[in-house]
């Protein structure tokens, strides 16, 4: 009987010192995260004033057919890594207080959702930010279906400071089929159809690009799973009238007539675009420069560079087999270097929180309408 009390009594102590030291440790982990209270961030930490590249933001945020919203990866440009107090903090422990997307509709506040920190280290000029998974969890999805067809606004927050927001039209088609199983969908625009870009490739030279997406329902009569529609283009680049320049692509063998269509020898060959339905993707092309041949020097003296062309005013002018009007985007070369847009220019922008972040990579033209 002596024998089990005191085995009784050894057995609370042990419980007692266990739940003593648990209970320590939570303590110790509240002391040690504070409250959760967004941080104060020093802003004099970067030159320049925070943003969100582009490029990011037009890849990682997509609407799928159902309504329920992705966010995936977005790159921050010189974001502060130091507290207002000068202590560093933590991108792991710190995370809910440091980055942050609200959504909005219109006016409407919707949900607030944290961000983690991707590849790059807090203190590098560029980071990437992951964005919330909804996953498994569609109660927490940021839905137009729930939430209704309009402008919808993103608000990226760093501690206590909204440096950046970025707005998007989602809109839904209705399918007139009586027999089809998807009767309904919601699609998104705005920057996509708005803008193409001028990327600064490996090569040194242009590779332009634009997004391209289509909002039909059964795209292949033959075959109901195929979501993809086939588009064909092809680019023209003018300076001051001229033309300079056409699309170029690696031509494909000849009995490949599914993948192109052909055109003229200067223009080498139409790309073929496959995107699939509700889905925004880039679409790209090097530019070939009018009266250069094979034999021309170096490889890359035949393409477009994306410094040194001649001073002047450009075009570039977009063929696509399913529109009939020409996509127009017009930029000028002075120096040699292509000019900045008023709002990519940090210089000349006067809202940094919608500045188009190009970083140093990229030109961003808009659509002439």
């Amino acid at each position: 009987m002596k024998q089990t009390k005191t085995i009784t009594l050894i057995f609370v102590l042990l419980f007692s010192y266990n739940l003593t030291n648990a209970q320590l440790g939570r303590a110790l982990l509240k002391k040690s995260t504070k409250s959760k209270k967004d941080l104060e961030l020093d802003w004099t930490v970067f030159d320049q004033d925070p943003a969100v590249t582009f490029y990011s933001l037009l890849d990682g945020t997509s609407v799928h057919t159902n309504g329920i919203g992705t966010f995936s990866y977005y790159t921050g440009t010189f974001i502060s890594y130091l507290q207002a107090n000068g202590e560093k903090f933590s991108a792991i422990y710190d995370e809910e207080k440091f980055m942050k997307i609200k959504f909005f509709k219109g006016d409407e506040y919707i949900s607030t959702h944290t961000m983690s920190l991707g590849q790059g280290s807090l203190g590098d000029n560029r980071i990437q930010m992951v964005g919330p998974n909804f996953t498994g969890n569609e109660d927490a999805a940021v839905s137009v279906a729930k939430h209704g067809v309009g402008t919808y606004r993103m608000e990226f927050y760093a501690g206590t400071k909204m440096y950046y927001n970025f707005e998007f039209e989602a809109y839904k088609v209705t399918n007139d089929d009586a027999y089809a199983e998807l009767k309904e969908m919601y699609l998104v625009r705005g920057p996509w159809n708005d803008y193409a870009y001028l990327k600064h490739n490996s090569s040194g030279n242009i590779e332009f690009g634009m997004y391209l997406t289509h909002e039909e329902f059964k795209p292949n009569p033959d075959n109901e799973r195929d979501l993809t529609k086939y588009i064909f283009w092809y680019l023209d680049l003018f300076k001051d009238g001229k033309l300079v320049g056409t699309s170029f692509s690696v031509k494909n063998e000849e009995n490949d007539t599914d993948n192109t269509l052909r055109s003229t020898p200067e223009r080498m060959t139409w790309h073929r675009a496959n995107p699939k339905r509700g889905e925004w993707n880039d679409y790209t092309s090097g530019i070939r420069l009018v009266g250069k041949s094979d034999g021309d020097n170096k490889y890359n003296a035949l393409y477009a560079p994306f410094k040194g062309l001649e001073d002047g005013n450009y075009q570039v002018k977009v063929k696509l087999t399913t529109e009939e009007t020409l996509r127009t985007y017009s930029f000028t070369v002075a120096g040699g270097n292509i000019v900045l847009p008023d709002y990519q220019d940090r210089a000349k922008n006067t809202d940094p929180t919608k500045l188009v972040e190009g970083w140093n990579n990229y030109i961003w033209l808009k659509l002439e309408k």
